[in-house]
């Protein structure tokens, strides 16, 4: 049987912890996890431009809201938590709604996962590109990491 294909999209910007998601990637690539493809999204509307040849998404992207920086919301798609369902979106359209209109066109895999974490609106800021992440934001992208690694991981051993 033939292991189903995972995508794991990291969805930011270079304007400081607006990369978050950007980040994962690039650390997700130091494992050797042959089902697990890897990119990098500018803004979510791009979710609408993809091929879905895989079982499933897991997206990453920032969230803002009134958790601290670095608090990591983890949820299965068609849930939105209201932290996320209310936000606007640094990126014109917020996830939650490109979800729901991905759906409608029949344009998602059988699952998609949202790896969200917290970070403060002004540590988004185009004064802040190039600048690392926020030390709070690195943790919380660790943790994501390591989330998703150990995910996969038992999927590829129990597949």
């Amino acid at each position: 049987m033939m292991l189903p294909r995972t995508l794991v999209l990291g969805i930011g910007s270079d304007l400081g912890d607006d990369r978050l998601g950007w980040r994962v990637i690039e650390l997700l690539k130091a494992y050797d996890l042959p089902d697990l493809q890897l990119r990098t999204l500018r803004v979510p509307l791009q979710l609408l431009d993809l091929e879905v040849h895989c079982d499933r998404w897991l997206l990453v992207d920032a969230v803002v809201g009134e958790h601290p920086a670095g608090t990591i919301f983890h949820w299965e798609w068609p849930y939105v938590p209201e932290v996320a369902d209310s936000q606007r979106g640094s990126h014109g359209f917020a996830l939650p709604a490109v979800l729901r209109l991905a759906a409608e066109l029949n344009r998602l895999p059988t699952m998609v996962q949202v790896w969200g974490v917290v970070v403060n609106a002004h540590d988004c800021l185009p004064q802040q590109t190039g600048f690392a992440l926020t030390d709070s934001v690195a943790a919380g992208v660790a943790e994501v990491v390591q989330r998703i690694y150990e995910q996969c991981s038992r999927r590829n051993v129990h597949a």
